[in-house]
């Protein structure tokens, strides 16, 4: 979960853009409900911290067809929408999805879904690059109250919200991630946070991939123990903890999970150091 910047995006040239390359009666019917996608997109804005409030435009079938068109069938206006979108973010955004910060971002999400908001179709506020697995798991999701972040904005503080516990011995004990309210935001925020990671199954995921890595780590360590004695490992291990956590932070900011993990790794480094030489 990464909050990211707005995109900067004149979306009423757009939309001129996409309609104005629709030909024959479409183009028409097109041209006479610009105006009013054009009000829906202030509306957006306005309500952009309370879209659960938010009402389709009321448009015929054949209006809504044509709008969910302009999604679907390429044009030049939409490749340069998503282009700008694209430019518009950062090299993370570029890397990671915004709604897991795991997998490679690949495609777009409607926040507010288009079978239902087909107004915000070509709407750049309401896209959001993100990876497949999101996109598909989330859908046509829309709820007002248990409901998905909306990286663009939502609230995600810059504050630890994730944490990491580990068990030992790891191979009985494992790794769990769990989510801790922080200073600064209110319950309300709190709970979208965890509402958006239950429905993207965020927490089994970050204890899968823990899983996958703690065991490598600790044959490696193992290997080390072999070489030197408790005091001399555990100063090495934690000379290499902290340099991987600063490099985490940095990149990622506290809440991703490898983040977290190493956090949480190191607290427990006395543990682990034993039980390696047990």
């Amino acid at each position: 979960m990464r909050k990211q910047n707005i995109p900067n995006v004149n979306d009423d040239q757009i939309l001129e853009k996409i309609v104005s390359a629709k030909q024959g009666s479409r183009n028409v019917r097109l041209s006479n409900i610009k105006g009013r996608v054009k009000e829906a997109y202030a509306s957006y804005v306005v309500n952009s911290i309370t879209l659960g409030v938010m009402e389709p435009a009321k448009l015929g079938k054949i209006q809504k067809n044509d709008m969910e068109h302009c999604y679907s069938s390429s044009t030049v206006g939409l490749s340069a929408l998503k282009t700008a979108i694209k430019a518009n973010h950062g090299i993370l955004d570029r890397e990671l999805c915004p709604y897991c910060s795991i997998r490679e971002p690949s495609e777009f999400d409607h926040y507010l879904p288009k079978s239902k908001f087909q107004e915000f179709a070509v709407f750049s506020k309401n896209l959001i690059w993100t990876c497949h697995q999101c996109n598909h798991k989330k859908r046509e999701h829309f709820s007002q109250t248990n409901r998905y972040l909306n990286t663009y904005y939502d609230v995600i503080p810059e504050a630890q919200f994730l944490f990491c516990r580990i068990g030992l011995p790891i191979e009985s004990e494992g790794v769990s991630f769990y989510f801790k309210k922080p200073d600064g935001i209110t319950l309300r925020q709190h709970q979208d946070i965890v509402s958006h990671a239950k429905k993207l199954n965020l927490l089994e995921t970050y204890e899968h991939l823990a899983a996958q890595k703690l065991p490598i780590w600790l044959k490696k360590w193992q290997f080390l123990a072999e070489d030197c004695n408790k005091e001399e490992l555990k100063s090495h291990l934690t000379l290499d903890m902290n340099a991987e956590i600063r490099g985490d932070l940095d990149k990622y900011g506290k809440n991703h999970y490898k983040y977290a993990l190493k956090v949480s790794v190191l607290k427990s480094i006395d543990e682990i150091v034993e039980t390696l030489y047990n």
